[in-house]
């Protein structure tokens, strides 16, 4: 019996045929070497460019919150310089806390939303929105890491 042997590139499996490498896989969100899978919609990580990173608006609460200490800043400094009682400067802290604190609580209790975005056979797509910076560092280290696998291929 003789053996052939094969030349070298072809006793590698293909990249198709080899299990993909899984990067992430979260509530229907998935990042492989292969595809980002979002939504039902599917990505091929080679296709993605451009990848980016986007912060959401903050909440109207927290822009209210800011735009009424400041406005109230400027008619209370001057109040504070003609009425000089201990009274006057109460009025003034709860004056200026209030707006401060009802902005701080909406900062906190509804935080913008992060958005990792890329560009995807030539249009702009949204492949993940959250409001959590914890998970959303690992699915865009994750994405990251499918790019740049798939940029090695």
């Amino acid at each position: 019996m003789t053996s052939e042997r094969l030349p070298a590139d072809q006793t590698r499996p293909s990249p198709e045929r080899r299990p993909a490498v899984l990067y992430y896989r979260q509530r229907g969100f998935e990042v492989t070497d292969r595809a980002v899978t979002a939504d039902g919609h599917r990505y091929d990580t080679a296709d993605l460019t451009d990848l980016r990173q986007a912060r959401g608006a903050m909440h109207p609460g927290v822009v209210t919150g800011l735009v009424i200490a400041v406005a109230e800043g400027a008619f209370v400094a001057p109040f504070i310089g003609i009425v000089r009682t201990p009274w006057a400067w109460v009025a003034a802290v709860v004056a200026l806390a209030i707006p401060c604190l009802v902005g701080f609580y909406c900062a906190r209790r509804w935080p913008a939303h992060f958005e990792l975005l890329a560009e995807y056979r030539g249009r702009d797509v949204v492949l993940f929105a959250c409001r959590d910076p914890l998970e959303f560092g690992r699915v865009a280290r994750a994405v990251q890491r499918a790019a740049e696998a798939a940029g090695r291929r």
